[in-house]
């Protein structure tokens, strides 16, 4: 299905889709090789979290031509179909769309449980942080851009002081290291999804 540039994937095999999900986990990734990306996460993590249902959104044009209000209509949509609220939606975003999902719970334009974000890009300046309802998770692998992690701590940092639940991890590049340290944070998520962000499960 595309809608204006948003191609939805289901991710969860039909063999194990569950009727009633306890959560609903959206892939935000890029063309190229993002749904190999996805499918991969998806495959590694649905045995870890049998009682989720996998859903992919492929962006086809570039993070800043995306149409932000068939993107939240997308997410609106698909929890209620599946009888969740979107406080049981967790956005997991793959670079660029890493970057893209934190914005959006950052700006209001959707509400989620949490955001899992692998290698965003650091800017040398961000914008205005402001809180939004949902948990922030970043795994990030060493770059060239920013060789010392420096611009990657110092966006933490300011995380931390506008009270946002943040937290990080920086990996060398492994696949499998990648892979569980988002499987973690991902169960870390839904164990809590009763517990508003920003108070202590």
């Amino acid at each position: 299905m595309m809608t204006s540039g948003l191609v939805l994937r289901p991710l969860t095999p039909d063999s194990e889709i569950e009727t009633d999900p306890d959560a609903l986990i959206i892939v935000l990734f890029m063309a190229g090789d993002g749904p190999l990306q996805a499918e991969f996460l998806t495959r590694n993590w649905q045995a870890t979290v049998p009682r989720a249902m996998f859903l992919g959104i492929e962006l086809n044009d570039m993070v800043w031509h995306v149409n932000l209000l068939a993107l939240q209509r997308i997410v609106v949509e698909a929890a209620k179909a599946h009888g969740l609220q979107q406080e049981k939606v967790v956005l997991l975003g793959l670079g660029d769309a890493g970057g893209l999902a934190i914005e959006l719970v950052m700006q209001g334009v959707l509400t989620a449980l949490g955001v899992i974000a692998y290698d965003i890009p650091i800017l040398e300046e961000h914008g205005p942080l402001r809180r939004g309802a949902a948990r922030i998770r970043l795994v990030q692998h060493h770059s060239d851009a920013d060789p010392d992690n420096t611009r990657f701590y110092a966006l933490i940092r300011e995380m931390q002081r506008q009270n946002i639940d943040v937290e990080a991890v920086i990996l060398p590049e492994d696949a499998c290291l990648a892979m569980r340290a988002g499987s973690r944070f991902l169960v870390q998520l839904l164990a809590n999804t009763d517990t508003p962000p920003g108070v202590p499960p």
